[in-house]
């Protein structure tokens, strides 16, 4: 996955239903086949005779033949001072099927986490097959996220991701827990998941987030400056 952008949250209003929009337009680039993707909705505003049509999401998905080569790299030593799951969602939203992170820690000049396990159903039907790891993006975007918060004090939100390589097709690492690696570059956050072998799950380049306008209370921000303040 290239180039998407996080461009409108796509809210459900009082828990109405929302009829959402997937627009992908397909054409060849070299050997691989590149689609062109977006997601739209409409919704009916007060005092406006038609709906508005809003963009939430843009991004491209590169099709080729042959998948990525196998990719390795030394999972993250756990030293020192570690965030609790409490801890990390003391500050994030994130309702159970997506509090991904058990434990946070840093790892030289970024931020480490563990995968939960046991968490609820990712979708339903829950046997329905996954491609993109979901929850081991989301995994990345909440390392990050832990980062800025415990230096910077704030929260962030994601906003664009360059590149995204997926080498796994689920959330069960062939050997050990998978745990990330976030660390900041001059082009926002570049993001590892890896099992306890080292053998690399999915990939993020380019990562970047917009901060919300207010700090964080003290209380959600001091444990993570704990952890990850110099």
């Amino acid at each position: 996955m290239e180039d998407v952008d996080f461009t409108a949250p796509l809210k459900f209003y009082r828990d109405q239903p929302r009829t959402i929009e997937l627009v992908a337009l397909l054409h060849p680039d070299g050997e691989d086949l590149v689609a062109e993707c977006r997601i739209e909705a409409e919704r009916q505003l007060p005092g406006s005779d038609a709906p508005a049509r809003t963009v939430h999401f843009t991004g491209r998905v590169r099709l080729s033949r042959t998948g990525p080569e196998a990719e390795h790299v030394e999972p993250p030593a756990r030293e020192g001072a570690e965030a609790s799951a409490e801890d990390v969602y003391r500050m994030y939203f994130h309702g159970p099927a997506y509090q991904v992170v058990s434990t946070a820690w840093r790892a030289g000049d970024g931020a480490a986490a563990a995968f939960a396990v046991d968490l609820p159903a990712n979708h339903a039907p829950s046997d329905l097959p996954l491609q993109a790891a979901p929850r081991l993006i989301e995994l990345c975007f909440q390392a990050a996220g832990l980062w800025e918060a415990g230096r910077e004090g704030r929260l962030a939100l994601p906003t664009h991701v360059t590149r995204a390589v997926v080498l796994t097709d689920g959330e069960q690492p062939a050997e050990g827990p998978f745990t990330v690696t976030a660390r900041p570059t001059s082009d926002g956050f570049a993001c590892t998941v890896a099992d306890a072998s080292g053998t690399v799950a999915v990939r993020l380049e380019g990562y970047r987030t917009i901060a919300l306008p207010q700090d964080l209370p003290e209380d959600q921000q001091a444990p993570l400056r704990a952890v990850m303040a110099d």
